[in-house]
């Protein structure tokens, strides 16, 4: 006898996971495991995020029995990565972003490195919060309701930490674009 459940197209990923279905769970690992490592990365840095990725889906493992099928494994995932994370950092007392940022697109040209690279200051001179909220909206593709459950806050709150991050974003290049035209016309 063994283990396995075989997996029924009835049932959710969640509910295969709950019944020991290791393909479910390897099919989360899979589906998760590189995400989570870049979110980790943000809040935890690079050299802890293998650890912190490992530990969550450990936990998932060990919790599977008790895991509820009507929840949102990505949602549940972040969630566990983030909390995780944030021990880590406590931990190691140290805050970084991840030197890259998940890419949406290569770059094809050299003002798309020097965008991203203004980007990433951007995103950095952001408080905390309102970049880890706008980092799980645009580079993790996450609702706005789950990063509400992630960051235990409400929908409106982060709605309004990603309008602002927009804004500060919108704003820092902005600046950045008129000290170039200004670096241009001393040149001249």
């Amino acid at each position: 006898m063994t283990d396995r459940v075989t997996p029924s197209p009835s049932k959710t990923l969640p509910e295969r996971i709950q019944q020991s279905d290791r393909e479910a769970f390897e099919s989360a690992v899979t589906a998760y495991q590189d995400a989570l490592y870049r979110y980790a990365a943000g809040i935890a840095g690079s050299a802890s995020a293998g650890d912190v990725v490992q530990d969550v889906f450990l936990k998932l493992w060990e919790m599977r029995e008790s895991l509820s099928i009507r929840i949102s494994l990505k949602a549940l995932l972040y969630r566990m990565t983030r909390n995780r994370a944030l021990n880590m950092r406590r931990k190691l007392r140290r805050v970084e972003l991840p030197g890259e940022l998940p890419e949406p697109g290569a770059p094809d040209q050299e003002s798309s490195q020097d965008l991203e690279r203004l980007v990433r200051e951007g995103i950095r001179a952001m408080p905390p919060r309102r970049s880890e909220a706008f980092l799980l909206s645009r580079y993790h593709a996450l609702t706005h309701d789950q990063i509400a459950r992630i960051m235990g806050l409400s929908v409106r709150t982060v709605q309004t930490h990603i309008v602002h991050a927009l804004r500060d974003l919108r704003a820092h290049l902005d600046l950045h674009r008129e000290a170039g035209m200004h670096a241009e016309e001393a040149r001249s």
